[in-house]
């Protein structure tokens, strides 16, 4: 059986494999399917990701 294949606990088309969250979690993931927030590219991920760690290390 392929990944893909897999039963799922809701009929998410971008769940890849269902880790069968508990009903809150999931409620919390479904709520945002609606959504038009879009995903950060890899440059903006690095560029947040060093910004909110720059205080942490002391910079």
């Amino acid at each position: 059986m392929a990944v893909t294949d897999a039963p799922k606990k809701h009929p998410c088309p971008d769940c890849i494999c269902c880790q069968w969250c508990s009903d809150s979690r999931c409620g919390m993931c479904l709520r945002q399917k609606g959504r038009s927030s879009r995903k950060l590219s890899l440059q903006e991920q690095i560029e947040l990701y060093e910004r909110n760690n720059k205080a942490d290390s002391g910079e």
